[in-house]
């Protein structure tokens, strides 16, 4: 069965008949299976790309980030990504000498994701999952934001850390910014 059908069956996205359903057309037509759950009716074309994200990005990107902070992100109990832009691309292996094709996989996600703890939310992030080792890397930038953070949230656990946390406040970027990038220069 389909590595996605079974995860939207499992997370209750979609009924077994329906997943039958959209097997049966895989097999005689071809065709990305939630492409086809969606254009069943089982699904919205979002929830199909939502669940594909969570199975073949999150957790490759959980790990990337905890790389960065240490393990830390894994340990908030109320974590959360925010993905803002998620793309595949396709990728084709040719013999450089004879052009031959030798063959044609997708491989690579790349997007941009914003780390929530307690409400809060990050800076966004550059990622990059290879699919098929199943690991995700940040750029150095990210790596920067990621680790200046969490480091910020763990020196600040009372007020930012709770199940029920308020709405971003309106000075938490500038707060953030600051952080990042040091004190603005006095004139």
């Amino acid at each position: 069965m389909d590595r996605l059908g079974q995860f939207m069956l499992d997370t209750g996205i979609v009924t077994r008949d329906e997943l039958a359903r959209a097997v049966h057309v895989q097999r005689r037509e071809g065709g990305r299976i939630g492409r086809i759950l969606a254009a069943q009716g089982a699904c919205t074309r979002q929830q199909a790309d939502l669940a594909w994200v969570d199975m073949v990005v999150r957790v490759p990107l959980e790990a990337a980030i905890d790389r960065a902070c240490k393990g830390r992100f894994t340990a908030y109990p109320a974590r959360d990504l925010l993905f803002h832009r998620v793309h595949r691309r396709d990728v084709i292996v040719e013999d450089m000498l004879s052009g031959a094709r030798l063959r044609t996989h997708e491989n690579v996600v790349e997007g941009e994701a914003q780390l929530m703890v307690g409400g809060r939310a990050s800076l966004p992030v550059t990622f990059c999952v290879d699919t098929n080792r199943g690991v995700a890397t940040l750029d150095e930038n990210g790596e920067n934001i990621v680790r200046r953070w969490t480091s910020m949230i763990d020196r600040c656990p009372n007020t930012l850390i709770r199940e029920a946390a308020p709405a971003v406040t309106p000075d938490f970027e500038a707060k953030l910014c600051e952080l990042l990038n040091g004190p603005a220069p006095t004139t």
